[in-house]
Order: C-alpha cells, then sequence, then structure tokens
C-alpha cells in the first residue's frame, strides 16, 4: 500500500488505524512472508456500512441497497403512480426506499448516505431535483432535504446518465482515460463528459444534455418545450412515437418498461419491417451526427455508447458509428474510438451508490 499510494509507511499506518477504530477496514489474515515478518492484509469491512441507490427513471423506480465494496446486496423495482402533487410522488419514493431498507434486512441506523438519480434537470449547489419532463407536477423539489430528514444520512443528487459514466469509469475504465464521453440512451439521451479525469458538471450540474442539442431545425415537438432535440427523433421514447405514429399504435401496447420496448423495437427491426427499419436507421443516422457534434466539441479520446439492447445490435450500431465518422471527415478525432458500454446492467445504481460510498469515506477524513 505505501508504494501504491506513495505515502510514508508511518503515515500510512496511522491512517490505517485511524480506519480501523471506525471498523471501515478490518485484518484478513496474513500473506507471504517472502523474508521477515510476514505482510498484513486489510480489506474493507464491507458490512461497517450500507448505501441506498434510487433511481427516478419515471415511471419506473428502482431502488437498491450496496454494501461498502458498492456490491448490491438487495434491488427492487416499482412504477410511479403518476400522481399529479409532488408530495405525493415524495411519499412514492420515500416508502419505496424503507421497504427496500426493510427487505435488505437493514436499519436505518445501517445507512451512511443516499444516492438520488434522475433524469430531470437538477441544482447540485441545493442538492434539488427541479424537474422531470415525464413526471408533471414534479417542479423544484427539495428531495435530498426530505430524504436526508426522513433516513437520517447525507443524500446526493446527479444525473441518472453522469451516474452511469462514473460506474463504467470505476468498474471498467479504471480511470485509463482522462478525457472521454459517456452517451447513454434509453428514454432519454445524456451524457457524463470526463475531461482531464474528472467528471464535469456544469454550474448548476446539467452538463451533458445532449438529447436536447437541436438537430432537425423546426422539428418534432419534444417535452422538453422545444422542437427538434436529438431525443425527440433517437431515444427510445421517441422511436416509439414514430413507430405508433407512422406504422402500429398497437405493436408496442404490451410493453411494460422501456427494457421491453427495446427488445421489441430490435425484435421487429431484425424481421425486417420496412416502416420499422426505415425509423429506427434514421434515429441511429441522427444519433451519430449527435456524437459527432459532441466530439467537436470536447475532443475526447473516446466515446462510449450505453445502451440496453437496441443500440447494442451490430447493425445499428455500425450506422450510428458510420454517421458519426461521415460527420466527422476531415476532422482530427475522425479515427476516435468508439465502443459500447461494458457496465450494462444497474450502472446508475452502481454510479450513484459509489458516490454515496465515496462522500461517506470522505467524511471520515474531514
Amino acid at each position: 500500500m505505501a508504494k501504491i499510494t506513495a505515502v510514508s509507511a508511518p503515515t500510512l499506518i496511522t491512517a490505517l488505524n485511524f480506519f480501523k477504530k471506525r471498523n471501515v477496514i478490518h485484518s484478513v489474515g496474513y500473506g507471504d512472508p517472502n523474508s521477515g515478518r510476514p505482510p498484513q492484509l486489510i480489506d474493507i469491512n464491507e458490512k461497517a456500512g450500507f448505501a441506498i441507490a434510487f433511481w427516478m427513471e419515471v415511471p419506473q423506480i428502482v431502488c437498491a441497497a450496496l454494501d461498502l465494496k458498492c456490491q448490491i446486496v438487495h434491488k427492487q423495482h416499482s412504477t410511479l403512480s403518476g400522481a399529479a402533487e409532488k408530495g405525493e410522488s415524495v411519499k412514492e419514493v420515500i416508502d419505496f426506499i424503507h421497504e427496500t431498507v426493510g427487505n435488505a434486512g437493514l436499519q436505518i441506523a445501517d445507512l451512511v448516505g443516499i444516492g438520488f438519480a434522475t433524469s430531470g434537470l437538477i441544482d447540485r449547489h441545493t442538492n434539488k431535483s427541479l424537474a422531470i419532463e415525464r413526471l408533471p407536477g414534479w417542479e423544484d423539489v427539495d428531495i435530498a432535504r426530505l430524504l436526508s430528514e426522513e433516513f437520517k444520512c447525507p443524500v446526493f443528487v446527479d444525473n441518472d446518465i453522469r451516474a452511469a459514466s462514473i460506474a463504467e469509469n470505476h468498474f471498467y475504465l479504471k480511470n485509463e482515460y482522462r478525457n472521454f464521453l459517456y452517451v447513454g440512451i434509453s428514454e432519454g439521451i445524456g451524457m457524463g463528459i470526463y475531461n482531464e479525469g474528472v467528471i464535469q458538471n456544469g454550474h448548476k450540474g446539467n452538463a451533458g444534455f445532449l438529447g436536447h442539442i437541436t438537430i432537425v431545425p423546426n422539428g418534432a415537438a419534444c417535452k422538453c418545450g422545444n422542437r427538434g432535440c436529438l431525443e425527440t427523433y433517437s431515444s427510445i421514447s421517441g422511436i416509439r412515437r414514430k413507430i405508433e405514429a407512422e406504422y402500429s399504435k398497437t405493436v408496442l401496447a404490451h410493453c411494460r418498461d422501456v427494457q421491453q420496448l427495446e427488445k421489441q423495437i430490435l425484435h421487429l427491426y431484425l424481421s425486417g419491417e420496412r416502416e420499422v427499419v426505415g425509423i429506427v436507421d434514421n434515429a441511429a443516422c441522427l444519433m451519430g451526427i449527435g456524437l459527432a457534434n459532441a466530439i467537436k466539441l470536447f475532443d475526447p479520446e473516446l466515446v462510449i455508447i450505453g445502451s440496453d439492447s437496441l443500440y447494442r445490435n451490430e447493425k445499428i450500431f455500425a450506422k450510428v458509428e458510420e454517421s458519426c465518422r461521415a460527420s466527422l471527415s476531415g476532422y482530427s478525432s475522425k479515427n476516435i474510438d468508439i465502443r459500447l458500454a461494458e457496465v450494462q446492467n444497474d450502472a446508475t445504481i452502481l454510479g450513484m451508490g459509489i458516490t454515496a460510498i465515496n462522500e461517506f469515506f470522505h467524511s471520515l477524513t474531514r
């Protein structure tokens, strides 16, 4: 550890004793002595505390309990009732977290922090959730204060795609890349921006709303109030609206969540349904143009695309990449590395868990 951290042995021993007294690390035996005294092996005591990660995907909500090694110990899904009053929605969130804590076999006193992810606008200065397009009535919600008062622990609010990029960097990239973009495509489209190894938040925490760049001037109306947004054409919900308007109003009616929706759209695409193929191919082409615009703005060394199934399809991904590279013709980054995300399942949940747990460890040394 002294070699890895470049910290002197006496200072390191003092720090380890500090964490031992707080029960967050413990001895797990001894290593190969080679010569002399065998080295003591130290590990995080993962059961010394737990974080809650909550994802306000809307209408789906996901809540999970994670140990201090950021391993999910329990997770559950539900659907918001769609109540018009924000107070009712907040109560649903609080009740669902209580249920998750209980089902995980935990007590409120076990919690070290809560990470709350939303697809909407936030204010990182106040830790408020400002708006969620798909949840009318949810405006200027002081969710961090409300959850902190209820669960007696710190609460951190962030964008869901930025949270997913944190998980990708932590578990897969392992800080190998200093400058990269993570683009998540689901009900909406968002982007996590890493510059010199640090994720960028912007003034209020809303940097990376790639889905709301104008891709078609005076195009289709978007829920944000503007027209021609990338999300309107290339997100899963945008593709669904196009299919229902131009192909069939019923073919996707049975889909209960975005994961099932993606799979059904992909099934129709691979079955060769002409109208669906045209809609998806156009979505992929516009997505590629959107990526190219982001690359020109931020000059990354790597672009990662996060998708459950539709954009993971080899043919569709190839169309996105082809469109992107065509839009980068003559640009210095035309050969940039574009790849699919490796952390597929629970990326947002894991990212919010990492955020809460990292803040807990930082708080011990303050």
